[in-house]
């Protein structure tokens, strides 16, 4: 599936963990754009202690994801993008 389309929050094109924060990426807005730019954002689903146990959809900038969580899981694409982009 192209980073492009949205992914189901049970197949997401990756998912990032910190503590009790879990981010399911299921878009890639701006796939050409580096991931570590300051604007490049993601549609995500996103739980933490603040959603009792629910999901807040939306987007959010990926410099933070990568920044404050560790990669769990992730589609070979996702991975194809991480490598393309890596620093």
């Amino acid at each position: 599936m192209s980073l492009r389309k949205t992914a189901d929050k049970e197949t997401p094109h990756a998912t990032y963990t910190a503590g009790e924060w879990t981010w399911k990426i299921l878009k890639v807005n701006q796939p050409k754009k580096s991931p570590h730019d300051r604007y490049s954002t993601w549609m995500v689903a996103a739980q933490s202690p603040a959603t009792y146990g629910g999901w807040d959809m939306g987007d959010t900038y990926c410099h933070e994801v990568i920044n404050f969580a560790n990669l769990e899981s992730s589609t070979e694409e996702f991975d194809a993008y991480l490598q393309e982009h890596a620093s």
